[in-house]
């Protein structure tokens, strides 16, 4: 199955759960909630497409976690994620202060170890957020906007707070 689609776009066999066209936002989440400071014009343009982001990371099976610019892109844009990649990256962003979402979206996927196991989570976690309502997502997106900020403010700072770290090493 591909997660690819071209933009713009609405719904991959009726129940593609990123989906929700400008019009059906209002101004606030279409305009104002993506303000990612990292991306391109062209990128900000797609993601007002999306409440979710299904990231999938260039390893999946990684002896340990990793964070790369792909999972940065949601976080700068203010949506909710779904990361298919090493255990415990998910685990990591919280460690960093960043908020994952576990209350919408399912995070005990990245616990597993067992990268058979952990995919099996994530067709479930997947499959369970696709049936989501759309109205839902986009309420969420508008309720935890504040939760939103606060993740792309971590985001702006990051790596001033990881180089103050090595300095109080």
């Amino acid at each position: 199955m591909s997660y690819f689609l071209p933009v713009p776009f609405t719904r991959v066999n009726d129940r593609w759960f990123t989906a929700i066209s400008p019009e059906s936002l209002d101004a606030r989440v279409s305009h104002e909630l993506i303000q990612g400071p990292f991306l391109s014009d062209y990128q900000l343009d797609f993601y007002r497409n999306f409440c979710v982001d299904l990231v999938a990371e260039t390893v999946y099976d990684y002896p340990y976690p990793c964070i790369t610019e792909k999972l940065l892109r949601p976080i700068s844009c203010k949506r909710f994620f779904i990361v298919i990649g090493p255990a415990k990256v998910l685990h990591l962003l919280r460690s960093k202060g960043f908020d994952t979402f576990d209350d919408i979206i399912d995070g005990s996927y990245d616990d597993e170890t067992d990268p058979k196991k952990r995919w099996l989570m994530l067709e479930e976690v997947i499959q369970k957020t696709v049936k989501m309502p759309l109205d839902d997502l986009k309420q969420a997106l508008i309720a935890n906007e504040h939760r939103l900020d606060r993740n792309l403010d971590l985001l702006k700072n990051l790596e001033r707070t990881e180089i103050e770290k090595l300095r109080n090493v």
